[in-house]
């Protein structure tokens, strides 16, 4: 479906049409969630917080090791909060990966549609690759059991993947054909998080403990610290219009998600009257 901008076609005070303003396009997909993996502790934000507190406990854990007795008993321990800091960082990562792979089509096909609906539309095209592209997301989801799990995995998806997205575009003919490609991008500002891989070097009895500590590498993700870069193919004809639009200063578009939730049916009624409607007014006020 798509709608047309304001403007279009209309007349103005004194009989005139007034300019094309533009065109904007509406795609259609389910919303990315883990079904896999059910719903039975929360979604992607649920993890989320779940992986940092266990994060947390174990770097208080590490710090009151340096004055506590290095015994059997405290190592095990330490052990233990590694173990546990891990796991939780593993299942978020692994329901993050399914969600991730899901909305980036539909990001990708909303700005190719609206790329060419809007090849002739100078001011709109300046403004997706001076400011960025802005892609609304809308939720029917409600708040109540695995359909809560469901939008705290669209939410999450939206906030950590989605708003470090950019895009360019590349010319792409018969003769010199161009696919798909994806790069990736270091951030700007990067916040590392510390989380021990050396497990290793706390079970074996051989090390020190003071060595323990210092042992402990930095685990991240490509996702926390790097932006992907997605590089779409333009036919000749499109592609050459679009930079003649930006004056030839089409460089990397980057995306600006607006995530909106309002939950329907019988399932957001009972959401209502239990009064479980707080991730969704969460989500509004935010964006």
């Amino acid at each position: 479906r798509r709608r047309r901008g304001r403007g279009e076609r209309e007349k103005g005070e004194e009989g005139e049409k007034e300019e094309w303003e533009g065109e904007y396009h509406t795609t259609t997909f389910g919303a990315p969630a883990a079904h896999t993996l059910k719903f039975r502790g929360g979604g992607l934000y649920s993890l989320e917080h779940f992986a940092k507190n266990k994060r947390e406990e174990l770097h208080q854990m590490e710090e009151r090791l340096t004055i506590l007795p290095k015994n059997e008993k405290n190592r095990l321990a330490l052990l233990a909060a590694c173990v546990n800091a891990m796991d939780a960082h593993f299942q978020f990562a692994r329901r993050r990966d399914i969600c991730y792979c899901q909305v980036l089509p539909a990001v990708i096909t909303s700005f190719y549609c609206t790329l060419l609906l809007n090849r002739k539309s100078p001011s709109i095209l300046r403004q997706m690759f001076e400011i960025g592209f802005l892609c609304e997301f809308e939720s029917l989801l409600s708040t109540h059991k695995n359909e809560l799990g469901m939008l705290e995995d669209y939410e999450a998806t939206i906030r950590l993947f989605v708003s470090h997205l950019q895009i360019q575009i590349t010319r792409s003919t018969e003769s010199h054909p161009s696919s798909l490609a994806l790069d990736w991008k270091p951030k700007q500002q990067q916040q590392q998080q510390r989380l021990p891989l050396s497990i290793g070097s706390i079970i074996s009895s051989s090390k020190r403990w003071d060595t323990v500590l210092t042992e402990t590498k930095v685990f991240s993700s490509v996702f926390d610290t790097h932006c992907l870069i997605v590089t779409v193919p333009v036919e000749g004809e499109v592609y050459d219009e679009v930079m003649r639009a930006v004056e030839g200063e089409g460089g990397l578009v980057e995306i600006k998600p607006v995530l909106f939730s309002q939950g329907i049916n019988e399932q957001q009624t009972l959401a209502i009257q239990l009064g479980n409607t707080s991730f969704q007014e969460k989500i509004n006020k935010e964006n």
